[in-house]
């Protein structure tokens, strides 16, 4: 159970409790380094795993996903700005220490209690040989575009 937040001078009125549902527990090393390994939006928040998939879990239901595409740890996820106002649902962005960079775009599949995603992006930064170049393979909506 949550703490009080505040106390109540009056008899009459009870404290506020905030409520706490913990949603997961993920034991890792502790290295000093800038990821960004979790993205939340109105819809959904994700993080990455150790294997480089990515937990997705609705806010608004006990839904969750798993998606998997990259092939090492998750460096950064970030949700698109305004993707859900404008009924894209979520779109989210997510990027690996394998060289990789996906767009997936969420949707909350209410009648089939699930999350469809949908990649709508992937790009290479890196070669086998570990070079660095740019390759991606994937649909691009452009603003104004038919």
């Amino acid at each position: 159970m949550g703490q009080p937040l505040a106390r109540c001078a009056s008899p009459s009125c009870s404290p506020a409790v905030l409520q706490v549902t913990p949603v997961t527990l993920i034991n890792t090393d502790y290295a000093l380094q800038h990821y960004r390994q979790c993205a939340v939006s109105p819809d959904y928040l994700c993080y990455g795993l150790k294997q480089g998939h990515i937990r997705v879990l609705s806010r608004s239901s006990t839904v969750r996903a798993l998606l998997k595409g990259h092939a090492k740890p998750v460096t950064d996820l970030q949700f698109a700005d305004g993707a859900a106002a404008a009924g894209d649902g979520g779109v989210l962005a997510s990027g690996g220490q394998d060289g990789q960079l996906f767009v997936w775009q969420l949707r909350l599949d209410t009648d089939a209690g699930a999350i469809r995603e949908t990649q709508k992006l992937r790009a290479s930064f890196v070669t086998p040989a570990g070079g660095w170049l740019l390759h991606w393979a994937g649909r691009m909506h452009q603003e104004g575009a038919g």
